[in-house]
Parts: structure tokens; sequence; C-alpha cells
């Protein structure tokens, strides 16, 4: 019995499931946040429908709740296109890891931004966003946490620009 306890406690605190790793090599998938820091270090909890970052191969989303109205919901959307993408796999201990570094044009090319995203065992992830020019609507950094969802899976719901 005790065997079978170490075996489960094992295999449930080991890395990725198969879907998980699955969905990252896609690019089909959604970080969907319950966490932003802007770059003042500021948290706000977030709601995770209305607050995520969206990757469909090549097109990305990023969308959050903010005190302005510009997409609708009351916050912001940009759309735009991924540049480039290069993920990596290691292991630490025994988790696994993916980190993806991205580039990507959004807003009709109005920001360029680079994306950090680092991706733990159990699908918990945090996106480091850094905005590399001077959109008064985006912060020159932000910070997302949350959970990684198969894109189909999502139930986000997307602002108008």
């Amino acid at each position: 019995m005790k065997a079978l306890i170490i075996l489960f406690l094992f295999l449930i605190n080991t890395g990725f499931s198969q879907e998980i790793e699955d969905v990252l090599k896609s690019r089909k998938f959604v970080l969907e946040a319950q966490k932003i820091t802007d770059d003042e270090g500021l948290a706000n909890p977030a709601n995770r429908k209305l607050c995520f970052v969206l990757l469909d191969s090549s097109d990305i989303i990023v969308q959050w709740v903010a005190n302005c109205d510009n997409n609708g919901l009351g916050g912001i959307t940009m759309r735009g296109e991924v540049t480039s993408f290069e993920m990596k796999k290691q292991k630490i201990k025994k988790e696994t890891q993916y980190s993806i570094s991205l580039n990507c044009k959004m807003d009709d090319g109005r920001v360029n931004g680079n994306m950090d995203i680092e991706i733990y065992s159990k699908n918990h992830a945090n996106v480091i966003l850094k905005n590399n020019t001077t959109s008064i609507f985006v912060p020159k950094e932000m910070k997302i946490f949350g959970k990684i969802v198969p894109l189909e899976s999502s139930k986000v719901m997307i602002g108008s620009n």
C-alpha cells in the first residue's frame, strides 16, 4: 500500500502531461491570468476569462482589464503576429520546465514586444511582456501569472479592437 501511495505521489508531481507538451509544440494555447503585475510592481488579481495571452500558431492576442474601455470589456485587447518563437525544455531536479521566448508585433505594428514565458509542471506559467515602444496604453513591462490551457478548451472572452 505504501508503495502505491509513493508511486501515485510521484506520478502527480512529475512533469507535464503529454497533452500540455503537445499544446505548447503546436502553439495553440492560452495562458489564462490569475494575477497581473505592472512595471511599477503593483499586483492585481485577474479574471482568467478577460485577462490572457492567446497564441494560435503565429497569431497572438494579449488582453487585460484596466481602468479604461478600449476593448468593450473595460480593458485593452492587442492582436498581432509572432515574428520569432523559440522553445526550450529543461529538467530542474524532478521538475520539467519549458521556456518560450517570442517577439511579436501587435496593434497594427504600433506595439513591438518581447515575451518570455516560463511554464512549470502542472501547467502553471508566468509571462514577462516587455514593450519596446512608447504606447500610452501598454506598460513598459508587465508580468502575468496563470495557467496554460489548450486553445480549444479555453473559454476566454475576446474584446474588440
